[in-house]
This record gives C-alpha cells, sequence and structure tokens, in this order.
C-alpha cells in the first residue's frame, strides 16, 4: 500500500507546530509503508533531535544516506547529530562530504568549523576559513 502524500504533509505541520509526538507518530507510520522515502527518514531524523533522541536522529539520517548518498542537507543534519553525541572527529568528516558535495555552502562551512574548534584544532579553522574568503 502506497501511503498518501497528505500523511507525510500532516507530520511536517505537527513537526512545525511543535506537536513532536504526532509529527514522529505520522513519519514512522509513512515510513512503514515506504521504507524507501529517504525525505521522509531525514524530516523523522529532525524530530528524533528535536525531543533530545540524537542516537536516534543520527540513524534516520543514516538510512536516509543510505538511500541518496548525495542527500547534502541529511548529511549536514547527522553531522549535527554527532556533535550532540560527542563524535566531533564523525561530525567534521561529515560537513567535509557537505561541503564537497556543495563547496557554497554556509551551514556547511560553520558547522565544520564548529566540529574543529569542539576537538581543539584551531589552526585548522582558521586555515580553512581565511583561505575560502582571499580576494
Amino acid at each position: 500500500m502506497t501511503p498518501s502524500p497528505e500523511v507525510l504533509a500532516q507530520a511536517w505541520r505537527f513537526h512545525q507546530s511543535g506537536n513532536l509526538a504526532e509529527a514522529e507518530r505520522l513519519y514512522r507510520q509513512f515510513l512503514q509503508a515506504e521504507p524507501g522515502n529517504a525525505d521522509a527518514w531525514c524530516m523523522l531524523g529532525l524530530v528524533c533531535r528535536a525531543r533530545g533522541a540524537a542516537g536516534e536522529a543520527a540513524a534516520s539520517y543514516r538510512e536516509a544516506l543510505r538511500l541518496r548518498p548525495s542527500f547534502v542537507e541529511a548529511r549536514n543534519n547527522l553531522g549535527n547529530a554527532l556533535i550532540g553525541l560527542g563524535n566531533y572527529d564523525e561530525a567534521a568528516a561529515c560537513y567535509h562530504e557537505v561541503l564537497r558535495l556543495r563547496p557554497d555552502c554556509a551551514e556547511g562551512h560553520n558547522n565544520l568549523g564548529a566540529a574543529l574548534r569542539y576537538r581543539g584544532r584551531y589552526e585548522e579553522v582558521e586555515v580553512g576559513v581565511w583561505s575560502r574568503f582571499q580576494v
């Protein structure tokens, strides 16, 4: 049975309004019927992260990336979840991949700098930032 696109739209409306429990329930319902939907896995990850479950969020983003390896938003969000788990090196690797896929991604640059800073790798942060903005 193919899930209704309206289920996903309704989940997003609950998500936007802050009703995370109902959003999560609908995302999971949608994914039971359509487990190959990378966007739904990514949205489920957002809900999990918002409710403080960084590990579950990371698992959702990993599934989205298994389905669509070039999914920049899922890769960036995985990095954010990994930061929440204290996995700074793995998060930095995610952000490097984001920037490989989309070199102009400001959020990716910012997040990479934060991951490197958390690891005390200040020289890499400075070199990475300033080398991109030299005139």
